[in-house]
């Protein structure tokens, strides 16, 4: 049975409703749960913070967690999974951080909303606009733009100047239910769960495993018997 301290907490912890996924710009509390990729593509916004996430308490720049000690000025903050929009699993970037911010039109002496990067140079993201809505949408519109421009590139480069397969041949993942790790050969799997490492082949993948014990083989991969010389 939960403890009164524990009755307490899980009262403070915001539901997931398919209300709250579909209007997640607003503040019933600071939100534990990250967005996944699959939000972003059934259209959803991200959940906005009040603080900047993902800071350890040890970090320095801890004391600067909010958007007024940043940036100057009021704002929330919102991550963006490496993953979106739906980028190979070789090519994932980092989970990016962004802040929306209010600030003055450069016209009117309306409220605009400008979205910038929080861990890089601080550049705007999309187009600032007086519906915050409207200005995050245009965000995440120009980072998908911009991210799978990246992977087109990576992807060409490998192709045409290194002339490799377009997904790495060998690709090292982890059960979801266990530990044990599953080796994917030119396999049909688009993403590989716990995904590790990739390898162009198996010999490198050889090299650097130690071989492979205690590994399994993807279900859907070529015979294993057939790639060993490959």
């Amino acid at each position: 049975m939960a403890t009164g301290t524990a009755r307490a907490r899980l009262m403070l912890l915001p539901r997931l409703t398919a209300n709250s996924l579909a209007s997640p710009l607003s503040f019933p509390g600071e939100r534990l749960y990250p967005m996944r990729e699959r939000d972003f593509r059934l259209g959803h916004l991200p959940f906005l913070t009040r603080t900047r996430p993902a800071l350890p308490p040890h970090d320095p720049e801890t004391v600067m967690a909010t958007a007024e000690a940043l940036f100057g000025c009021e704002g929330e903050f919102f991550t963006v999974p490496g993953s979106f929009p739906e980028v190979p699993d070789h090519l994932i970037f980092s989970d990016t951080t962004y802040a929306v911010l209010r600030t003055p039109s450069a016209v009117t002496d309306e409220t605009w909303y400008t979205v910038r990067d929080v861990d890089g140079h601080r550049q705007i993201l999309g187009e600032p606009g007086p519906r915050k809505i409207d200005t995050v949408r245009s965000a995440l519109s120009q980072l998908a733009k911009l991210r799978m421009e990246h992977v087109a590139r990576v992807t060409r480069n490998r192709v045409d100047l290194l002339g490799l397969p377009p997904v790495p041949a060998v690709r090292l993942g982890h059960d979801e239910l266990t530990p044990a790790r599953v080796l994917h050969v030119r396999c049909g799997c688009d993403r590989v769960p716990g995904l590790s490492a990739h390898y162009e082949n198996l010999e490198e993948a050889a090299d650097r495993l130690n071989g492979f014990e205690a590994i399994s083989i993807c279900p859907t991969s070529f015979s294993p018997a057939a790639t060993l010389g490959f």
